[in-house]
């Protein structure tokens, strides 16, 4: 049985993404945030990669390691994002809610929607602000 909650890091597509962003953070990023704004239609996989990007480009802005798994954090910590991940990152979000999104209509079809949503809101509040320093 596969992993699934709200959280950006809460189901299976978010973890393989996560092992391979261990290995090549750049890449993994790079490739996470360019299929989620390329795609004519952004599957589960591809939409939950995307959200565990964001939030690691969240992190590495903010330092707010709170509710990442270890080995995230770890990475969050290590990795410096440049000045157009954020932007990117939006971007991508935009894509994983919008109507061409397999995680999003998957997510509308239950009842938990609107903690995923929230989630996704508070990535988005967070890639908005300026990072501290």
């Amino acid at each position: 049985m596969g992993a699934w909650g709200h959280g950006p890091f809460d189901n299976d597509g978010a973890l393989d993404w996560v092992s391979w962003a261990e290995d090549d953070t750049n890449a993994a990023i790079d490739s996470a945030l360019e299929q989620a704004t390329g795609a004519a239609y952004l599957d589960v996989d591809q939409g939950s990669a995307a959200v565990a990007a964001a939030a690691l480009i969240a992190a590495a802005r903010d330092g707010d390691m709170a509710g990442l798994p270890e080995d995230v954090a770890a990475l969050a910590q290590d990795w410096q994002p440049d000045d157009t991940h954020a932007a990117r990152a939006l971007a991508a979000l935009a894509a994983v809610v919008g109507a061409q999104s397999e995680l999003a209509s998957l997510w509308r079809e239950g009842t938990t929607a609107a903690a995923w949503e929230a989630t996704i809101e508070r990535l988005r509040e967070r890639l908005l602000r300026s990072p501290p320093g």
